[in-house]
């Protein structure tokens, strides 16, 4: 499926959106994540007998666990039939001529993942890396301007993944250095408030309630590992 990128002013205010209305996640893991799922509503309501949309995504054999999972999630039942029937014929039809005809078993060369060496990559990770790459370099440019890095200061930061991205992309010192040190401040305070979420649980302070420290672990993971996108926790 060919895709025309939002213009940049669009990738920036996106951006900025999330920066100031998400304060728990990740702007880019978010911004992406949307990029996906409009990708996923033209597939089913435009796209679906489209015939070299449907190519690609029969030499896929679909779309990988977690794509599938999100699709599932969309909705659309006929539109969902239509892709998973052509997926399949066209499984019936190119299976079998890998399988020998005495051993009826698919013979692999040797270091190949023997799981995954069928499929082509998901055409849906794709589209994601591409829209990725565009909202990191956004983010980049974005953090020259004031009223971005005022928003982004007061944010969660980003994503470990995301973050060692953009420092990657930064061409600017000034610019580098000031996301390294706002995202040394965000890991700063998510420990403290893990450290505050694991005294509660010693019995001498238990009769303490919890504040918002009481969901630093999942912020942590999020942190860690990168917001998934059937994660739909605001805090």
């Amino acid at each position: 499926m060919k895709h025309i990128p939002k213009e940049n002013n669009q990738l920036y205010f996106l951006l900025l959106e999330f920066i100031e209305k998400k304060k728990s996640s990740c702007p880019i893991c978010l911004a992406t994540e949307k990029s996906v799922i409009d990708y996923f509503d033209i597939l089913l309501y435009e796209r679906v007998n489209d015939p070299e949309t449907r190519r690609v995504i029969d030499a896929s054999m679909g779309f990988c666990s977690k794509h599938t999972a999100l699709l599932m999630r969309m909705g659309d039942s006929f539109g969902q039939s239509m892709i998973y029937r052509s997926v399949l014929t066209h499984i019936a039809k190119t299976l079998p001529s890998q399988l020998p005809l005495k051993k009826r078993r698919i013979i692999f060369p040797k270091g190949i993942d023997h799981k995954n060496s069928y499929k082509n990559k998901c055409p849906a990770c794709d589209f994601e890396k591409e829209f990725e790459e565009l909202y990191l370099d956004e983010f980049v440019l974005g953090l020259e301007k004031p009223e971005f890095r005022k928003s982004f200061a007061q944010s969660s930061g980003l994503c470990i993944p995301h973050f060692i991205k953009a420092m990657e992309i930064c061409q600017k010192s000034d610019t580098a250095d000031f996301l390294l040190d706002t995202q040394l401040k965000v890991i700063d305070n998510l420990i403290a408030e893990l450290d505050e979420f694991i005294l509660k649980f010693d019995y001498r302070f238990s009769n303490q309630r919890m504040g918002k420290e009481k969901n630093a672990w999942k912020r942590a993971a999020r942190l860690l590992a990168s917001r998934h996108i059937l994660d739909d926790l605001d805090q």
